[in-house]
């Protein structure tokens, strides 16, 4: 191929790059004459009739590109020019593509592009197709490339494009994170799901799987990083260094990963591959890399041997970004994290901040296996990645993190949170079609990680660990480096659990909305056990779910344990075309020291309703000996008690009398357990004081052993922390007088008066409540200058508590400055502000008003913008606010991504509404008559 020349402002440059030509400037930069961003010259928008097909005829008009072409290889070179002001970025890519079928047409997905076709030719005789068109059809985000001579079946094209872009669109594709406090900057990318596409012209579905050779263009004081390990490197004559990798395995293009930045790094050598493992951070952060590099060496080495398949790539690289949009994307051999999910320190960050970083850091690894080597087939399975991984996180932090006790806090975490999610007609199945655009990325929600992880932990439960990891294994062998669905998973796993239908049993957890609710029933004269399953759901939901394949039944494995041991292999089950099972119980209920709880230690994913008198014989019996149940079963009971009530499924007094066993109860999990929904009960009674005092009364004990006092197991400080939480938002005084002086002497004097890490999320969520303005400057002032992520985030969201109108106004305002907020924190800060009563109003306008600079900031298909809005209308409790809302939402149809957050913000305030009309006299009857 010839050269392309390309003339700058100051020098003209010819240069060849690995067959590949790519032209390169020095400051202000000029691509096919073109300022970066703005509209190709050389392709026609998608306004001229070419909707005036049929789809057969063209596939544009197709969600998915054509089956008929297969790309097998990207030779790509970008050069990102964000050095001072710059923030653009060009390449070249050559695309290798099968074609299947004869076709006139070449699609590839851009976004937020400029483009032009270098050559079509053929790979084996060199020949040249021609170009007789090329236009970007937006609708499906596709440039379309017509031949002039058709391409014969069983070609193989060459596709050569050149490209160019901004790296200041959003904080995702290919763009320009900048640090401390904007002084200095790196260009990174994140693609999943769809942004690959924004970085260079791509088959941008996770099912066309293809290599890269990927070579990146740098000044030389910079680090280039990419999936693989350097192939060579030089100084170009411009001065500028040429970095290319080695060719990559097959992979789906969102794992594809591009940084030059100015880093750091420590390594580890794996054993027995002898592979590299390294953590990057910015220079100035080196000191806190090495608990990721430690942990995170010594999980890739035992999933290695979990999973029986080596770690393919032949290094594997960890980096902390300074701004970016999730909290770590698994690009492969080179994870990308949020700071706060790999940066931590000694002394500074807090046992919460290392769980947190530990169970990332496992997810991720675990991506490795499940979503690289094998790949969801479309994003409808998406759940197959973020599921799994979620669930391996635990097993991984477990492995080298016991004292952590994570998978005691599994259901609480999981299950607990994403139960109120999934009862709702909102709700969609774990599989959930995804046929538009906007879809992809509104299912990477709760359901897809935490219903996703509970099921899977469900499934080992009730087959066993040796038999789930035998059928992983399977899996994995049978489909690496390739893409699979749900029911090949489950066909691997019943290869080796021969004695269920597994396919049979998990489609009726992975196809179906919503859990079930187990009502039980004794019958004294026989010692039989009935238990009939239901959808958990408001009994007052006037709203009709979507028709179920199921018909709302599951097959539902009914483990228990009782006074005298627990079901292990053999147990009752619910099965999907029945409601009912009844069996004799394991032990004589009637006498008065035996006792039997379902669910044993919390591994099913639904809710159990006992008779009252049950109810009351298990709180006999935890006020009596609470160590009769383990924490994470007390934990089950506790949340069934206090969810069941507001679906009108329980009386709210049986709730409150079994919960007064918490009076005595010093363990982590149940607290975690219970504490969001003391919170919400708070709020629904508008902070009435004789709730107040029934929960000071509930957690007393275990405050005054524990609030403020140093040294503990990691759960206890865990435990100190939460307890903490609750005394102080329940307004219990001792504690708020106790945060509030701690919190004066730091800001009057933090040389001597340093908040201890254990504390310091509570001191600033309950000391800065009714600061003045020269105390919130003077936090403001060291959360700009704080090095250490995990510490900006409890400042950052301290900042939000303050009662203060004028500070609520300047933190929003704050907001919109990128040199203050990133966009990474803006969505946080404003759901830290909206769970501020005080400050709710204020920021639902502010939000309101500022709608459009929001989507422009963030993007309408960020499903973080999408979540936003709704996350600050879901606290609402009125008519009043649900109309304006409503009306809100009508003024802007164009959900994006936000689209089932809307439907969910609306469904809490009805549900608020109703529980105010329904329970709100009954709570306070209870109130008046017990406290």
């Amino acid at each position: 191929m010839g050269s392309t020349v390309l003339i700058s402002k100051t020098k003209l440059i010819v240069l060849c790059v690995s067959g590949a030509v790519i032209c390169s400037v020095v400051g202000i930069a000029c691509w096919f004459g073109r300022v970066p961003g703005s509209t190709s010259s050389n392709a026609s928008k998608s306004t001229q009739n070419r909707e005036d097909f049929l789809p057969g005829t063209a596939p544009w008009l197709n969600l998915h590109l054509p089956a008929y072409t297969v790309p097998r290889h990207y030779d790509l070179v970008l050069y990102p020019d964000f050095y001072g002001t710059n923030s653009v970025f060009y390449g070249n890519v050559t695309i290798e593509i099968d074609i299947k079928q004869a076709t006139w047409y070449l699609l590839v997905h851009i976004k937020d592009l400029n483009v032009k076709v270098k050559s079509v030719t053929n790979k084996l005789t060199k020949s040249s197709y021609g170009v007789s068109d090329q236009w970007e059809y937006d609708p499906n985000q596709f440039y379309v490339v017509k031949t002039k001579a058709v391409i014969e079946e069983s070609a193989t094209v060459l596709l050569e494009l050149q490209f160019d872009g901004s790296l200041s669109n959003g904080i995702v594709g290919f763009y320009k994170a900048f640090y401390a406090n904007n002084t200095k900057a790196m260009a990174t990318s994140k693609f999943e799901p769809v942004d690959a596409r924004k970085a260079f012209p791509c088959f941008d579905e996770p099912n066309l799987k293809a290599t890269f050779t990927t070579t990146l263009i740098h000044k030389p004081d910079f680090t280039a990083l990419s999936n693989m390990p350097v192939e060579n490197a030089f100084q170009r004559p411009d001065q500028l260094n040429q970095t290319r990798f080695q060719k990559s395995v097959p992979m789906s293009t969102y794992l594809a990963c591009f940084i030059v930045c100015k880093c750091t790094y420590k390594e580890k050598i794996l054993s027995p591959s002898q592979k590299k493992f390294r953590v990057y951070a910015v220079e100035g952060s080196e000191d806190q890399i090495d608990y990721a590099l430690d942990f995170g060496a010594n999980v890739t080495e035992y999933f290695e041997t979990y999973f029986g398949l080596e770690y393919p790539l032949p290094k594997m690289d960890m980096i902390a970004i300074p701004d970016f949009v999730s909290g770590a994307m698994e690009h492969w051999g080179l994870i990308t994290y949020r700071e706060t999910n790999l940066l931590y320190k000694e002394g500074v960050s807090s046992p919460s901040n290392k769980q947190r970083i530990a169970e990332v850091v496992a997810h991720e690894l675990a991506h490795q296996w499940f979503g690289n080597i094998v790949t969801m087939d479309w994003w409808d399975d998406l759940w197959l990645n973020e599921g799994f991984a979620t669930f391996m996180a635990y097993v991984g932090t477990d492995k080298f993190e016991p004292e952590m006790e994570v998978f005691s806090q599994f259901a609480s975490i999981e299950a607990h949170t994403v139960m109120p999610e999934d009862s709702v007609a909102s709700s969609h199945p774990i599989i959930v079609p995804v046929k538009r655009p906007e879809d992809i990325s509104a299912v990477f929600d709760a359901i897809s990680y935490n219903k996703g992880a509970s099921v899977i932990r469900m499934l080992e439960a009730f087959i066993g660990a040796e038999i789930f990891g035998d059928g992983l294994k399977a899996y994995l062998k049978r489909y690496q480096y390739d893409n699979a669905k749900t029911y090949q998973l489950w066909e691997s796993i019943g290869q080796h659990a021969k004695e269920w239908d597994i396919e049979v049993i998990m489609d009726t957890w992975t196809k179906q909305s919503g859990y079930p609710l187990i009502t039980v029933a004794y019958d004294e004269n026989t010692n039989n056990i009935t238990a009939s399953q239901m959808l958990c759901k408001d009994t007052a939901e006037t709203i009709d779910w979507p028709t179920s394949i199921f018909d709302y039944k599951w097959e539902v494995p009914l483990h228990y344990i009782t006074n005298s041991g627990g079901s292990d292999s053999t147990f009752p089950w619910i099965h999907h075309n029945s409601s009912t099972v009844e069996f004799v119980s394991p032990v004589d209920l009637k006498q008065a020291g035996n006792w039997l709880k379902f669910n044993k230690n919390n591994t099913g994913y639904y809710k159990v309703r006992y008779p009252q008198a049950w109810w009351e014989k298990l709180g006999t019996l935890l006020k009596n000996d609470i160590e009769a149940l383990d924490a994470q079963d007390r934990a089950g009971l506790v949340y069934d008690a206090i969810t069941l009530p507001p679906y009108g499924l329980m009386d709210y007094s049986v709730a409150f009398n079994f919960l007064n066993y918490l009076e005595n109860e010093m363990h982590y999990v149940p607290w975690l357990s219970v504490r969001t929904n003391l919170f919400t009960i708070r709020d629904l009674l508008n902070d009435n004081s004789k709730w107040d005092r029934f929960v000071e009364r509930l957690v007393k004990n275990t405050y005054d052993s524990l609030a403020w006092k140093e040294g503990g197991s990691h759960t206890d400080k865990l435990l100190k922390g939460s307890i903490t939480r609750i005394a102080c938002g329940h307004e219990y005084m001792e504690c708020l007088n106790a945060a509030n002086s701690k919190f004066t002497q730091w800001v009057n004097d933090p040389v001597n008066h340093p908040l201890e890490v254990t504390e310091r999320y509570e001191v600033l969520t309950y000391g800065m409540k009714s600061i003045t303005e020269e105390q919130w400057d003077t936090v403001w002032s060291r959360y700009s200058s704080e090095p250490v992520a995990t510490a900006k985030t409890d400042m950052r969201r301290g900042l939000a508590r303050t009662s203060n109108e004028v500070l609520i106004n300047r933190y929003l305002s704050y907001a919109l400055d990128k040199n203050k907020v990133a966009d990474q924190d803006l969505p946080r800060v404003i759901s830290y502000l909206a769970a501020n009563s005080v400050a709710r109003p204020i920021v639902w306008n502010w939000a309101k008003q500022r709608y459009t600079e929001l989507r422009d900031r963030l993007g309408i298909d960020n499903r973080y913008f999408g979540r936003l809005v709704p996350g600050i209308a879901s606290h609402f409790t009125t008519n009043e606010m649900l109309e304006e809302v409503e009306g809100f939402y009508a003024l802007h149809p164009n959900a994006g991504a936000g689209k089932r957050a809307r439907e969910q913000s609306i469904e809490a305030i009805k549900q608020a509404i109703g529980w105010k009309q329904r329970y709100e006299n009954q709570v306070n009857d209870w109130l008046e008559n017990n406290v």
